[in-house]
This record gives C-alpha cells, structure tokens and sequence, in this order.
C-alpha cells in the first residue's frame, strides 16, 4: 500500500515511507516525513495526526490487493490523506 500525504499549505504531495514528530520553533509540533507535512500547537494534537493515519493504514491493510473482475489481481492499494489545518 502506498501512502501519500497531502501537505497543511497544499503545497507538496509526499509519498510517504517514515512519518514522525519533532519540536518545532515557538513550542509548536512538526509531523514530518522528509519534507513538513503539518505544525502543530500541541504535541498531543500532533500525536492524535499520526494516530489517525495508523487508523487509515491499518482498516485499508488488508485491502490491499483487489479482485478485477477477470479474477486477476490489480496493484497495491494508494492513499491520500490530507493534513488538517489545526
């Protein structure tokens, strides 16, 4: 399954292979994965960003591959998930 995040500026489209969390400047929350995806006021609101993502990827795991109706298998599963504002 690939997993893209849509950045909180729309600015970039990541394909997303790491994800974490750092502090920012101003005591603000980084959420990062090679490039800022999101910043944050609070470390628990950042926190709660990655677990919603672990959410997504984990009901989307086993869906990964789907039946066409041939029966052939098509590729891997992509998600977009979009970095909210606050």
């Amino acid at each position: 399954m690939q997993l893209w995040i849509r950045s909180q500026d729309q600015e970039i489209l990541e394909l997303i292979t790491y994800l974490g969390i750092h502090k920012g400047l101003n005591d603000t929350w980084v959420v990062e994965g090679g490039d800022v995806t999101g910043i944050y006021k609070t470390k628990k609101r950042a926190l709660k960003i990655l677990d919603e993502i672990q959410s997504i990827l984990d009901t989307n795991r086993t869906e990964q591959y789907v039946t066409t109706n041939g029966g052939g298998i098509c590729a891997k599963q992509t998600l977009i998930y979009q970095m909210p504002k606050e």
